[in-house]
């Protein structure tokens, strides 16, 4: 097995990216691939290295789910269930129809959540949102800020077709009502606690701080960009169950390899069934709701809160079906391919994240090298 292809090609993006990354590769419990290279703070001389702290932005949004699903095995709730049953606030929806508001022909349920068929979007400049803003502060929580989302209307009915959104936020604030504690308290005590993820955060603790990547501008002239950053820090209340998410590679990568080994940790301790497992890496759209999908991300389904490759002839992927993941808005990468058992984790920060460009190229010069 050889890994020069994949090196080559990750030291060709500090040319085009100037942006330091960071990329391990696992087959089964061995570890095939790892390499870091570039700064994570330019300016500091800091380089990349296994302590460095990325922000995982959308990344946060299938350990969200995986989270859910613990509550799920335990019979918490099912997938059908009204949201509304837990947050009052979504009660009653209303559904923008042409130039005109309905009410929503049936209720919002949490497998909408898990499978972003919501019609929750994400427009984060709405008034409803800028006005919890501003009378509750910078200490504004999700709970206040989910309450205000549920003021306004939904794009469609649920269930009608996938919208990119902020349905895992809502999910979190879900968890948050099952369990009676907050969303960081219980990813601590049910996730990162049994998988040994101690460098995962939603706020860093200060000494911690000082191991942040920087974010850069993906572009000339390469200077930072720190404004998504920014507003993270700015509500360090607002614990974001679909982006806000700080840890390092090797601890995301804990959680991939929980996945691989269909829910144990490495001392076979169960923390999620097999069945959940399979439920969250299969298609769960179908129909025009698939093809609609399928129009903006080819060859792909999505499972709960992960992207399924349905279709690897349609774009000449060369993981196997039923290959999962995620990315996240400054270029983090992640995929479980279980037929070839391999889990990698790619860490930048970059604004915009190349995602797209980047990302194809990197599942396939990995797969490319596994058999």
């Amino acid at each position: 097995m050889s890994w020069e292809a994949l090196r080559a090609y990750q030291d060709s993006l500090l040319e085009s990216l100037a942006v330091g990354t960071d990329l391990a590769v696992y087959q089964g419990e061995e570890p095939a691939y790892r390499h870091m290279n570039g700064f994570a703070d330019r300016d500091a001389g800091k380089k990349v290295s296994g302590d460095t702290l990325f922000r995982v932005y959308s990344m946060t949004k299938p350990i969200t789910c995986a989270l859910a699903l613990i509550l799920h095995d335990q019979g918490c709730f099912l997938m059908t269930d009204p949201v509304s049953r837990w947050l009052p606030a979504f009660e009653n929806m209303r559904v923008k129809d042409g130039g005109t508001v309905r009410d929503a022909r049936k209720p919002l349920r949490v497998l909408d959540l898990f499978t972003m068929t919501s019609g929750l979007n994400y427009e984060l400049e709405r008034d409803s949102l800028k006005a919890a803003v501003l009378s509750n502060g910078p200490g504004i929580t999700m709970a206040q800020a989910v309450d205000a989302l549920a003021g306004d209307s939904l794009d469609f009915d649920p269930g009608e077709r996938f919208c990119y959104g902020v349905s895992h936020d809502v999910l979190g604030l879900l968890v948050e009502a099952l369990c009676g504690a907050s969303l960081g308290e219980c990813l601590k005590e049910m996730v990162f606690g049994p998988l040994g993820m101690k460098n995962s955060f939603f706020e860093v603790p200060e000494p911690a701080l000082g191991r942040m990547a920087v974010t850069y501008a993906s572009q000339p002239p390469f200077g930072q960009d720190s404004s998504l950053d920014q507003l993270f820090r700015a509500f360090p209340r607002l614990e974001s169950g679909g982006g806000g998410l700080v840890m390092t590679t090797d601890d995301y990568l804990l959680f991939l390899r929980m996945l691989l080994r269909e829910g144990r940790n490495e001392e076979g301790l169960q923390l999620l069934s097999p069945a959940a497992v399979r439920l969250m890496r299969a298609n769960h759209l179908t129909g025009d709701v698939h093809a609609g999908y399928m129009a903006e991300r080819p060859g792909y389904g999505y499972g709960l809160g992960v992207r399924v490759l349905t279709h690897p002839e349609m774009i000449g992927a060369l993981t196997h079906p039923g290959e999962f993941g995620w990315a996240g808005a400054q270029g983090t990468w992640m995929m479980v391919d279980p037929t070839s058992k391999v889990t990698a984790v790619f860490m930048m920060q970059g604004a915009p994240g190349p995602n797209r460009e980047i990302h194809p190229k990197l599942r396939n010069i990995i797969a490319a090298q596994v058999h």
